[in-house]
Order: C-alpha cells, then sequence, then structure tokens
C-alpha cells in the first residue's frame, strides 16, 4: 500500500507524464478528416472535434517512474503498452501495433477517445 508522500509523488509524476507528452505531440498531430467531423459531428461539438489531433505511434510507452514503482514491489496501475489508444487531454494517441487499422475499427477506436475528450 501506498504512503501518502508516496502516493502524492506518483501523482505529480503521472502529471508530469502525462503533460510533457501531450506538450511534446499535440501540434505535431494530425487534424480530424472533413469525413469524420461530419459523421462524429451529430454526436460532439465542433469546437470539441476541431481541437482533436491524432499520432500514430507503434506503441504506447509506459512512463520512466514505473521502473520505480516495480522496485518498491508496487505492480503498476495501468500497461499503457497493451492499450490501443490513449487520449491526453486532447491528443489521441493511436498504437499501430494494436490497433485495428481497418476504416471501422479505426473509427470505433476515435470515437471512444472522443468521448474522453469530452
Amino acid at each position: 500500500m501506498f504512503e501518502a508522500a508516496q502516493l502524492e509523488h506518483f501523482i505529480r509524476e503521472g502529471t508530469s507524464w502525462a503533460a510533457a507528452r501531450h506538450a511534446l505531440w499535440h501540434e505535431s498531430g494530425h487534424t480530424l478528416s472533413d469525413e469524420v467531423l461530419g459523421r462524429f459531428g451529430q454526436y460532439f461539438a465542433p469546437s470539441t472535434l476541431r481541437r482533436i489531433r491524432l499520432v500514430a505511434i507503434p506503441s504506447i510507452p509506459n512512463p520512466d517512474f514505473y521502473s520505480k514503482l516495480a522496485s518498491l514491489g508496487i505492480r503498476t496501475p495501468l500497461d499503457f503498452t497493451v492499450m490501443a489508444g490513449l487520449t491526453l487531454v486532447d491528443t489521441v494517441f493511436i498504437a499501430t501495433e494494436r490497433a485495428d487499422l481497418s476504416t471501422a475499427g479505426l473509427e470505433r477506436l476515435l470515437f471512444h477517445e472522443t468521448v474522453h475528450v469530452v
């Protein structure tokens, strides 16, 4: 079990990791296509859809501080390496090694990740 100080430390580490990944990749991400904007427009606000950036990467890495957790005998809370997608604020990471890359598969994943943007 975490002590309060450890928990606060790892919350700061996780927040810092997420903010750094978002800052690093958001501007270079791709906007949604007009086709996707049209189909998703009946479910999500246009302003939300326009903010989203897509980033394709082979796999989603675990945060560096996970090795510290392991050294303390603490189980990894979430294994990002097995995820097909991850949303950090308004940047959607698609793990090309995990995701169903068919048109329908990507649309399902993107819809799911858009809910996280909201």
